[in-house]
């Protein structure tokens, strides 16, 4: 026992063991087979850990798959709508252009529809 300051310590003097080969050698295994037990949980935990990931990528892209098919049927609707709109549009245009060149011919026509060869009116 040591008196320090007022502080007691109690040291037991550990003396060196000398170890026959046979117990080093089982010491040493023992530390080999705990290693790998070690290693053989890591790589569990590894091959755990990349199932996990591959679970959560599928998911991740069966999300996007699911909203570009969303957004793509979305966008055919919109087109649809579209293209009935251009073709309801084009056909006012139509029926104005036969309207303006109805009345253009009855404008530029001859009272008294005479005809001149050569002249086409």
């Amino acid at each position: 026992m040591f008196l320090l300051h007022g502080f007691t310590c109690q040291a037991e003097v550990v003396e060196p063991q000398c170890l026959s080969s046979y117990d080093f050698l089982h010491k040493l295994m023992y530390q080999v087979i705990k290693v790998e037990e070690d290693v053989k949980n890591f790589k569990a935990f590894v091959d755990q850990l990349k199932q996990d990931r591959l679970v959560e990528e599928i998911e991740q892209r069966n999300k996007l798959s699911a909203a570009i098919e969303a957004f793509t049927n979305k966008s055919q609707d919109q087109l649809k709508n579209l293209d009935g709109t251009s073709l309801a549009l084009l056909a006012k245009i139509e029926d104005s252009a036969d309207a303006l060149e109805t009345k253009v011919t009855g404008l530029t026509k001859c009272k008294y529809d005479v005809h001149i060869p050569g002249l086409n009116i």
